[in-house]
């Protein structure tokens, strides 16, 4: 079971990546944090302050309590309103949080998916392209010393934007990840004590085809630049929700094998002799299962 936000940031910080690359993002999604915002927005004073009136009619003999609470109402009500609208925002904060949460469960997460694909997919090709165009491994000034044909010259100086390129639209499928802020891939070792599944990488399940446990290893090598970022090593993918819930289950149910192997021989002495533990793996497919 994965963790659910508790507050509205990660919801704020999907909204402005979506507008950052140009994409509408659901409206519903919109909605709830436009909704979250206007609570925010204080109640905007329609009275001057009152403190020069209750001065000047102090000073002529004129300030008495009755006075005095007419020249404070206006002022007064807005107060108090902007008071509870923050103490009611701070108390709403979680149930906007929960109700984003659950339209991205329904379905907003998949159209975001779906929104962001062309821009990954024509980013994933210009990013092959350019890396297949030009050796890696050369500096700069290697480049003009073995006098680089224009094609050579265009992708070099392309690479480093194509990588940040992909980075930001690759954050926005991470965020949807098992151990991301925005949780919609199912965390499935929150509900097995035996897992331990918490070093695979979002962008390897979301972003990557074949083995997401290998692109879990190049993301966790360093990548001091561009040179070295990991968008140029892993094969490109952006997966539905289902997809990568699926790719996960595959790294839960061989986690589970492996760890359960510690148990194997154990089991109970009974009246009638040793009985082993009979352990089923939770995560292995139903077909797997009945073979």
């Amino acid at each position: 079971m994965s963790h659910r936000p508790i507050d509205m940031r990660p919801a704020q910080a999907l909204i402005s990546a979506l507008h950052g690359v140009n994409v509408t993002p659901p409206k519903v999604l919109t909605n709830i944090v436009d909704g979250f915002d206007i609570l925010g927005t204080p109640v905007q004073p329609t009275a001057e302050d009152p403190g020069n009136a209750i001065v000047t009619a102090a000073a002529d003999g004129k300030l008495n309590l009755k006075t005095l609470d007419a020249m404070l109402a206006t002022a007064a009500a807005e107060s108090t309103a902007n008071t509870y609208r923050q103490e009611f925002r701070l108390r709403a904060e979680r149930k906007f949080a929960h109700r984003f949460y659950t339209a991205l469960l329904d379905g907003a997460a998949d159209q975001i998916l779906d929104a962001i694909r062309p821009q990954f997919e024509a980013a994933a090709t210009e990013l092959r392209e350019a890396r297949d165009a030009v050796d890696l491994q050369t500096t700069p000034r290697r480049l003009l010393e073995v006098i680089a044909t224009p094609e050579e010259q265009t992708a070099w100086k392309r690479l480093p934007e194509l990588v940040r390129r992909m980075t930001r639209i690759a954050a926005i499928a991470a965020a949807f990840g098992p151990h991301a802020d925005l949780p919609v891939v199912d965390d499935l070792s929150g509900a097995d004590g035996l897992l331990r599944l918490g070093w695979v990488d979002d962008r390897a399940l979301m972003c990557c085809s074949g083995s997401a446990v290998s692109a879990t290893e190049t993301f966790r090598q360093p990548d001091p630049s561009w040179q070295t970022s990991p968008w140029l090593r892993v094969p490109l993918q952006l997966h539905t929700i289902a997809e990568a819930q699926e790719r996960y289950r595959e790294i839960a149910e061989s986690d589970w094998l492996a760890r359960n192997r510690y148990s194997e021989g154990s089991g109970r002495l009974t009246e009638t002799g040793f009985v082993p533990d009979v352990r089923t793996n939770p995560h292995q497919q139903l077909a797997d299962a009945e073979v």
